[in-house]
């Protein structure tokens, strides 16, 4: 059986699709209202925005994903940030956002969100992270972005990075000095 290139996308974002929803299932998100994941090769009909979004939306206090509008919606004072074709994907949360702003906050952005992170080495997205100046979340530019279970993977791992640093926080503030041992001042 013969399968011409449209029609091998389409199963392939199809896939992606179904791959998203296990995802978000595994991690406890209720899928039953998503979009079906089905992508035809007539139609215009993917949902994986709209998976990705929901389901993110659910792990993170704020999360969005789009160019135009979210160009819009966090200004003109971040247009160095938002410069580029996108899409764009904007996460605030408070957790991220006390973690930014504490003492933990430049050793977690060196090694997730600056320049040499391998957060998603993994991908062939190869996107740009940036901390909005007042440190209340992250703008992340990707220069391509169709297989959206890679991105979900990626942001799921920042996500447990970010409950790391927070939770390594408030040892250090409750006295455990040695991290790695658990051992108490």
């Amino acid at each position: 059986m013969m399968m011409d290139v449209y029609e091998h996308e389409a199963l392939r974002y199809s896939i992606d699709n179904l791959l998203m929803l296990k995802i978000f299932h595994d991690k406890g998100v209720n899928v039953q209202s998503f979009p079906d994941p089905r992508v035809s090769s007539h139609e215009e009909n993917d949902a994986g925005i709209e998976i990705l979004t929901k389901g993110l939306t659910q792990l993170f206090s704020y999360f969005s994903f789009d160019t135009e509008d979210l160009k819009s919606e966090i200004g003109e004072n971040y247009e160095d940030i938002v410069s580029g074709d996108g899409p764009f994907i904007l996460i605030k949360d408070k957790e991220l956002e006390t973690l930014l702003k504490g003492p933990l906050g430049a050793e977690f952005v060196g090694k997730f969100l600056g320049k040499d992170s391998k957060l998603m080495d993994f991908t062939e997205i190869f996107p740009d992270f940036d901390v909005l100046p007042e440190q209340t979340g992250v703008v992340i530019s990707l220069n391509w972005a169709f297989v959206y279970s890679e991105i979900l993977e990626a942001l799921l791992i920042l996500l447990e990075e970010i409950k790391k640093y927070t939770k390594r926080g408030e040892d250090e503030r409750n006295g455990i000095t040695d991290y790695n041992h658990r051992q108490s001042a």
